[in-house]
């Protein structure tokens, strides 16, 4: 039942899309990236997801999907540099501040004090295998 329902539902995601394609002559669907990437996933095609801006006010990252059929990585790949040279949306990253220091418990320092490098010995089976 698993595999029948799976090999229905890759069918249905690739005729939907293959059509989609077909019927307007499309090299790609691009979508708002607040959709999922159930269907071409399902369908075993290629999915791109692309930056496209930030959204004011809230400074919140915005991004779309763009899909193809079967094979089309090339296509895509060309489709979304294309893109995103066009949109010129890259924005170079900015200091907002100091960054608090993450607690490392001192266990980065370089010691070689006796008791801290491990001498002992592995607790192997008496089998010799590894499990």
């Amino acid at each position: 039942m698993y595999v029948h329902a799976r090999m229905r539902a890759q069918f249905l995601a690739r005729r939907g899309i293959d059509n989609a394609l077909a019927d307007h002559n499309l090299d790609a669907i691009v979508a708002p990236h607040l959709t999922n990437s159930t269907g071409p996933a399902v369908a075993g095609y290629p999915n791109l997801s692309l930056p496209v801006g930030i959204r004011p006010p809230s400074g919140k990252p915005v991004g779309i999907l763009m899909y193809s059929t079967f094979l089309r990585e090339p296509k895509l790949i060309g489709l979304g540099y294309d893109l995103e040279q066009r949109m010129n949306v890259r924005m170079e990253p900015r200091f907002l501040g100091s960054v608090i220091p993450v607690p490392n418990a001192d266990l980065c320092d370089n010691r070689t004090e006796q008791g801290q490098v491990f001498t002992g010995t592995a607790n192997m089976p008496a089998h010799g295998r590894i499990w």
